[in-house]
């Protein structure tokens, strides 16, 4: 009779118990009383290794746009440079078919971090070397503006484009050079 009260009692407990544990984990967590997963979201970012993470991505993120920054003016520095050479007539065939190379390698890099790849033109390109050397230049002054005026979070159709047309005109340039 005895162990039948006990198993009465615990029975009867047992529910209240369950009731009671969930009422105070409601009270210890807001996102739960409130139903808001906003705020248990943020209950679990507050990690301090997640916390880690994020700030060595948003580094790493500005060290990749500061590098892409720095390649823009580097392209725009190197067409210049060629386009002044060509407009004192100055400019030798290796030194141009270098400094043309690192155009081409820098513009293909900044497009890529861009997030284009393809080099589809449809504008008619300039036909004889001094005027594609000026376009190059042009071209590489926009798109150091465009790129010196966005953010890391933006992909500019601009630079893409830009990028694409000094890509062809390496190649014109190339092939005249060439002749």
């Amino acid at each position: 009779m005895r162990s039948f009260l006990i198993l009465a009692i615990i029975i009867l407990i047992q529910p209240l118990a369950v009731i009671a544990g969930q009422s105070s984990a409601t009270t210890q967590n807001p996102a739960i009383k409130s139903g808001d997963p906003t705020k248990e979201t943020e209950s679990q970012d507050s990690n301090p290794f997640t916390e880690a993470r994020a700030r060595a991505a948003i580094a790493r993120e500005e060290g990749e746009f500061t590098k892409f920054k720095e390649a823009a003016a580097k392209l725009k520095e190197i067409a210049e440079d060629l386009s002044k050479s060509f407009q004192n007539g100055s400019g030798s065939p290796d030194k141009t078919q270098k400094a043309v190379s690192q155009i081409e390698k820098l513009a293909k890099n900044i497009r890529s971090r861009a997030g284009g790849s393809s080099t589809d033109i449809e504008e008619p390109l300039p036909t004889d070397l001094n005027s594609a050397v000026d376009e190059l230049a042009s071209l590489a002054s926009k798109i150091n503006q465009s790129v010196e005026k966005s953010s890391r979070f933006v992909i500019s159709a601009a630079v893409i484009d830009n990028s694409n047309k000094v890509l062809a005109l390496t190649k014109v340039i190339k092939q005249l050079l060439q002749k």
